[in-house]
């Protein structure tokens, strides 16, 4: 059969699988959640609270008298993206920019000095002002969001250099990775030993020399490790991070077929669904009680003053100690494009979820702060970067 006799409808879902697969879709479509969530929270409140907490059991969970809710099994989802983000390292590490050492150095050293300048940030101004909520929140604000900060570049239009790009998106990464590695120590405070040890050994197991598995093995690997995690109190979903990172890349290996295979889903499915479900606000439970408006104020004060600050002044010090920006990046175009990091709600909002509960005064407080300091960042970024470049060009 001939490529233009192909059915319509293989067509149309072959087009949106591909359309899925580019790198800004998973910005998009969790921005179409957010925005989606928001107003529905706002003008239906009520169906949209039941909607999230209306339980439900399938046949096979009954038996063990087990049900569900719309956030459970997204948190359960998000295994998927978690997944994704650790395929995105592990190809980055063995055939992308993270090869190259000189490449990786600096903003990795910018992703710590962000994530340090505003978790401190957040807990200064706890501190300042006696609110507790903050102090116990002082990781929520620290991981950029790759989609949306790779997203809000593509506005800046094609004379953005490609070392930014290639800085910007280690960056990303690095930051998300260690944003997990805390939220799997912090996330929970009575982590069960027996299981931790059964995650570690699986993970040892797939790690073993380097092999080359089969890719049914990194899938049934997966799934025993999210048990594990599950049995052992520590947040399922970042089990798709670890196991992730170790599926192998390049020639004859399943990293590129998993990748190919998942992403769609992840970005078309997974993410939509949680912004749905995270970055509603339960707008009832707000006020003007000064601890809300704390809570709020400090959340946009550690995103775009702690990554602007955190990121730049780690660059410079960076240079300072020997380290180099790629040939076409300026100090100017990390300080403008680290705003850009400061854009996002994935992590941030598990995190969230993770200390205070989905529906709370402080995590609604949170997802407000989040969308007016992602809407600030986008903006200032966006043309503070196309200012820092033209002056780049025509000196």
């Amino acid at each position: 059969m001939s490529p233009r006799s192909t059915p319509p409808s293989t067509s149309v879902l072959g087009r949106l699988s591909t359309l899925l697969r580019h790198e800004y879709a998973a910005g998009a479509t969790v921005g179409l959640g957010a925005v989606f969530a928001v107003l529905w929270s706002l003008v239906a409140s009520g169906s949209y609270q039941r909607i999230l907490h209306a339980t439900w059991a399938a046949p096979i969970l009954e038996r063990f008298d087990l049900n569900s809710t719309y956030l459970m099994t997204i948190n359960g989802l998000m295994t998927v993206f978690f997944f994704v983000v650790g395929l995105e390292l592990s190809r980055e590490i063995r055939t992308g920019v993270l090869q190259d050492r000189q490449h990786a150095a600096l903003p990795v050293v910018a992703a710590i000095g962000g994530m340090l300048a505003t978790a401190l940030i957040f807990d200064v101004v706890g501190v300042a002002f006696g609110n507790s909520q903050i102090e116990r929140g002082w990781g929520v604000p620290m991981a950029t969001d790759i989609a949306f900060t790779l997203g809000a570049l593509a506005l800046v239009g094609r004379r953005v250099p490609s070392g930014l790009r290639v800085f910007l998106l280690t960056l990303a990464i690095a930051d998300d990775v260690f944003a997990v590695i805390i939220l799997a120590l912090v996330s929970h405070h009575h982590a069960e030993p027996a299981w931790l040890i059964g995650a570690v050994v699986t993970l040892a197991l797939l790690a073993w020399r380097g092999r080359h598995y089969p890719l049914a093995v990194y899938v049934v690997g997966l799934v025993v490790v999210w048990v594990f995690f599950t049995l052992a109190h520590i947040e399922p979903a970042l089990s798709g991070a670890f196991v992730g990172v170790l599926v192998p890349f390049g020639r004859h290996s399943p990293g590129d077929r998993l990748e190919h295979a998942i992403v769609p889903w992840s970005n078309g499915l997974v993410l939509p669904l949680f912004a749905l479900g995270a970055c509603g606000v339960v707008w009832d439970t707000l006020s003007t009680d000064p601890k809300v408006l704390e809570l709020i104020g400090a959340v946009v004060l550690a995103r775009l003053v702690g990554k602007s600050f955190g990121i730049t002044g780690a660059t410079a010090l960076g240079q300072w100690l020997g380290l180099k920006l790629p040939a076409d990046v300026t100090l100017p175009m990390v300080a403008a494009s680290s705003l850009l990091c400061a854009i996002g709600f994935t992590v941030p909002l598990l995190f969230a979820s993770s200390v205070f509960g989905y529906g709370s005064v402080a995590s609604s407080s949170i997802t407000v702060g989040l969308l007016i300091a992602s809407v600030l960042a986008a903006a200032l970024g966006v043309v503070l970067l196309r200012r820092a470049i033209y002056r780049s060009t025509v000196q």
